[in-house]
């Protein structure tokens, strides 16, 4: 039985990483301008900190590929 619930526990760490995700941003009444995105570095206090900056192009979409600080090292949460 004291197998049965440590399973959980064990595969844990691997619910709590990240994965890979597109985001498809169409603005087109934003042409020309920048899109941000931001993740909170802090629940607490809910700041920001921005991880991302696209233009806006004339078709009024933006696309970005790698966004770095959006995901955590699943071997080390181990």
């Amino acid at each position: 039985m004291r197998r049965l619930l440590l399973l959980p526990l064990l595969a844990l760490p691997l619910a709590l990483c990240a994965g890979n995700f597109t985001i498809v941003l169409q603005a087109p009444a934003y042409s020309g301008q920048v899109a941000r995105l931001y993740r909170y570095d802090d629940l607490y206090t809910l700041r920001t900190v921005r991880i991302a900056e696209m233009p806006i192009g004339d078709d009024g979409t933006a696309m970005t590929t790698d966004v770095q600080g959006t995901s955590c090292n699943c071997a080390s949460a181990m």
